[in-house]
């Protein structure tokens, strides 16, 4: 096809997305005819998406103030405070899992 091989992640990461988005479109198609409305309100999926967004820049920007460094360092330099800063947005934004997550810690800690 005259394609570059290198394209080929891309390609086989796409077509597993599209299949993956199909097949639960169509699951949740069937799901919505057998046992009524199923899914997240959209502003659940916003604040969701926002905080996920904001936690990845913070990631981004810490891999590239320590990319030329040990991949291990890097590792625990970007993931760690991505996690805080995705928990923090999304508990900030009133997501009721995460909150109900962090609730279940505090209960934990306080045995």
């Amino acid at each position: 096809m005259g394609i570059d091989s290198r394209w080929g992640v891309a390609g086989l990461t796409i077509s597993a997305s599209v299949s993956c988005w199909v097949e639960f479109t169509l699951l949740r198609r069937t799901l919505n005819k057998r046992i009524d409305a199923t899914g997240l309100p959209p502003v659940y999926l916003v604040k969701g998406w926002a905080a996920s967004l904001v936690a990845a820049g913070v990631g981004r920007a810490l891999l590239l103030a320590v990319a030329h460094r040990n991949p291990i360092v890097a590792v625990i330099v970007v993931l760690g405070p991505y996690g805080i800063a995705y928990f923090a947005g999304a508990a900030v934004l009133g997501l009721s899992d995460v909150r109900a997550l962090l609730g279940m810690f505090s209960r934990l800690r306080a045995r």
